[in-house]
């Protein structure tokens, strides 16, 4: 798997509807800033923390979610992850 998302790695990647990461442990600021087509996002339970602005400007994104039977929480998301 990917370890982590990098900085702006999908900035403005208007194409992007969907996104399914296995082993993904974080994801760096603005990693889907500007993604505005991005609606679904999905994680398994290596995801540990979501940086400032992640999915700022996705403004279609309905969901973001951690894979269901996942018994550990996400222990940091930073400030305005999701801000529209």
């Amino acid at each position: 798997g990917i370890y982590g998302i990098a900085d702006s790695a999908f900035y403005n990647f208007k194409k992007l509807i969907s996104f399914k990461a296995t082993g993904v442990k974080y994801l760096c600021n603005s990693a889907f800033f500007g993604c505005s087509e991005l609606m679904y996002v999905t994680f398994d339970n290596e995801l540990t923390s979501i940086g400032d602005y992640s999915f700022k400007s996705c403004k279609k994104l309905s969901r973001a979610r951690k894979n269901a039977g996942s018994d550990r929480r996400l222990p940091a998301i930073c400030g305005n992850s999701f801000h529209a």
